[in-house]
């Protein structure tokens, strides 16, 4: 009777000390360590699975994290009595498979032509842009920063005739993405018109005629998938261009198969014949990915510290 007593009072204290039980694995594309360093997770993790969590009507108490050796590994934990139940836990692998499937997706872009509104007295562009299908859809994926400077081959080669070439000067640099465009655009370019104070009035996409010495310029609107992107794009704030990513010599250009979005000014920045150093470079580099984040998606599926940036999850 005593050795049953001493049974059960061992159950019970098992019972009421709890036990984890380890039921998936996040992984990421970068550390999830704190940036100084040391065990644990960075809070935003554990932030948004919280949000993530609650949406799904989970109670995030029921889930906890630690992380692997690694540092981009996210183990996720549930008491072992009374913790997630199997259709809540497939409620969160559905939720957190989303965000992967999304970063596939990239973002949603269609160009429609406005060939009424050309500006041409030459009746064969009118006639071939009549032709050509008014709406292009493609899907873009972020692809890198970029860091703009007005400062081009002309100001090298005046500075160099100058003797000037060494010496430091201070202008206005601006933070763009570079995107991947599938499928191709079969224009030669996409640029904006400006007013004469400098504000865009208009988009335009670059038709080659019969020859790369035979271009025009067709209208184009430009309507995204990111609500939050489509209304900074319509304020002007922001606009897509290949001003960068093409460069301005490539005559022989077949179609637009990257393009940049320009997110905003960086401020004055000193430099030495348009360069600046590594260390300069990489805080720039910085700088305009934490401002590409603050759009969201899908920059964060490439920079910043979020929930985004998962690559891969196991379920167990």
């Amino acid at each position: 009777m005593r050795k049953s007593r001493i049974v059960l009072l061992l159950i019970s204290v098992f019972v009421l000390s709890g036990c984890d039980k380890d039921f998936a694995t996040l992984i990421f594309a970068e550390s999830v360590y704190p940036d100084l360093g040391g065990k644990g997770y960075k809070l935003v993790y554990r932030e948004q699975l919280d949000l993530l969590l609650h949406k799904q009507g989970i109670d995030p108490a029921q889930v906890s994290m630690r992380t692997e050796a690694n540092g981009r590994e996210l183990i996720l934990e549930t008491p072992l009595f009374g913790g997630l139940e199997p259709p809540q836990m497939a409620l969160l692998q559905q939720a957190l498979q989303k965000i992967i499937d999304q970063r596939d997706q990239g973002l949603k872009v269609e160009f429609t032509l406005r060939p009424d509104d050309l500006v041409s007295d030459k009746p064969e562009y009118h006639q071939q842009a009549a032709g050509l299908p008014l709406r292009y859809p493609v899907n873009l994926k972020v692809s890198k920063p970029l860091i703009g400077l007005s400062y081009g081959f002309r100001n090298k080669l005046y500075a160099i005739a100058q003797g000037t070439e060494n010496e430091k000067r201070t202008q206005e640099m601006s933070c763009y993405i570079a995107f991947t465009v599938e499928p191709a655009l079969t224009f030669y370019g996409l640029d904006n018109e400006r007013s004469e104070s400098g504000e865009i009035t208009g988009s335009y996409l670059t038709k080659t005629y019969r020859s790369s010495y035979t271009r025009y310029d067709i209208p184009v609107d430009i309507q995204v998938q990111e609500p939050r992107i489509q209304r900074h794009l319509d304020e002007k704030k922001i606009f897509f261009s290949t001003q960068l990513t093409h460069g301005r010599y490539r005559i022989n250009r077949k179609g637009i198969t990257e393009l940049e979005l320009y997110i905003g000014s960086m401020g004055e920045v000193e430099h030495v014949n348009g360069q600046v150093n590594y260390l300069k470079h990489r805080k720039l580099k910085k700088q305009c990915q934490e401002m590409a984040v603050s759009f969201g998606r899908p920059f964060t599926y490439t920079m910043g510290e979020s929930l985004d940036r998962l690559q891969k999850i196991s379920f167990y």
